[in-house]
């Protein structure tokens, strides 16, 4: 199965870009700025991921089924942590550092958390994704 890389190549670097810029520029170090950061960095990792996963799924590649399973994983829960910093950067945005409640910390680690549990068992239980 082909897949077209060049626009998550393209998004690749437009995340390199804005990290370089981001670390080059003089900055207030914020958690504002901080979160930023990890949300620039998970999705550059999330791209790259992306890529090897592409790579990767491809038969020729001779890539074991056992590595598949991880390397796709590892793409879900870099994805799907991008959702988690981005509430917590909005969520920094709109109030203060100590209006922070437990329950926010619930709202953004719950799922999360269930997440996580559900594509580390993924190899063995086949609940998130499986290959025929």
């Amino acid at each position: 199965m082909g897949y077209i890389v060049h626009y998550d190549i393209a998004a690749l670097f437009l995340v390199a870009v804005l990290i370089l810029y981001f670390r080059l520029t003089k900055i207030i170090p914020t958690v504002q700025n901080r979160l930023f950061f990890a949300v620039l960095s998970t999705a550059f990792v999330s791209n790259i991921l992306d890529i090897v996963t592409i790579y990767s799924l491809e038969p020729s590649n001779g890539v074991s089924f056992f590595a598949n399973q991880w390397i796709n994983g590892l793409y879900l829960a870099s994805f799907n942590a991008l959702a988690v910093l981005n509430f917590a950067l909005v969520l920094s945005l709109v109030k203060k550092k100590d209006e922070w409640k437990t329950s926010h910390f619930v709202l953004i680690l719950a799922p999360f958390t269930i997440d996580l549990f559900l594509l580390i068992s993924n190899p063995w239980t086949g609940w998130v994704f499986w290959f025929d």
